[in-house]
């Protein structure tokens, strides 16, 4: 076991050193300088893995450019790939690329048209972008297409149109569902009352 730690250390050391040597070699990565061929994902998990890394430690220094650029590398050859999406959905909203991530988000709820978490992510974007009536029909769809009885999805959703200067709609959704279910006290919390 103490050697399979060993190993394992080893290997992260190896990989955040070759980063960071990468990261010093090549402080102000541009899109301009990257060799797309260089970064595809080849059929070696170990590579695909380095990128991964070598992306987040561009993160973790700020340089949210950089690593959007290789991101959007390998999202071009693997769309569907969850980490990829989010790790470039943060790198898109800490630059405030927010058309780049409504795009994006576009092209995913096309795959995946009843995901809720794609749903609720391009309300948010909308309403980021100050599309306020076009956010305020996303949010409104997606209320609707989630079951009433799951009061964790809908207050996740109410949440989020409050974190996103929706208020006024998510106090009217609160006193609809209120009304639609019986429970004065229902999402108390977020209706302040």
């Amino acid at each position: 076991m103490l050697l399979i730690r060993r190993f394992v250390l080893s290997m992260l050391v190896l990989s955040l050193t070759s980063a960071s040597l990468y990261a010093e070699a090549n402080p102000r990565l541009s899109r301009d300088s990257i060799d797309s061929k260089e970064l595809l994902p080849t059929d070696s998990a170990d590579q695909y893995r380095q990128q991964i890394n070598f992306c987040r430690e561009l993160m973790n220094q700020g340089n949210f450019d950089g690593a959007s650029a290789l991101l959007e590398t390998i999202y071009a050859s693997q769309p569907t790939n969850s980490l990829v999406i989010n790790l470039l959905m943060q790198c898109y909203e800490s630059l405030q690329y927010y058309a780049k991530a409504e795009d994006m988000i576009k092209r995913q709820l096309d795959l995946f048209p009843s995901n809720l978490n794609f749903q609720v992510k391009y309300a948010e974007l909308l309403a980021k972008q100050g599309k306020r009536d076009e956010a305020a029909k996303t949010y409104e769809s997606v209320i609707t297409s989630v079951d009433r009885s799951n009061i964790i999805r809908v207050q996740a959703i109410l949440q989020s149109m409050i974190a996103n200067d929706m208020d006024a709609q998510a106090l009217t959704t609160i006193d609809r569902l209120r009304q639609d279910t019986g429970i004065s006290s229902l999402f108390a919390i977020q209706r302040g009352a």
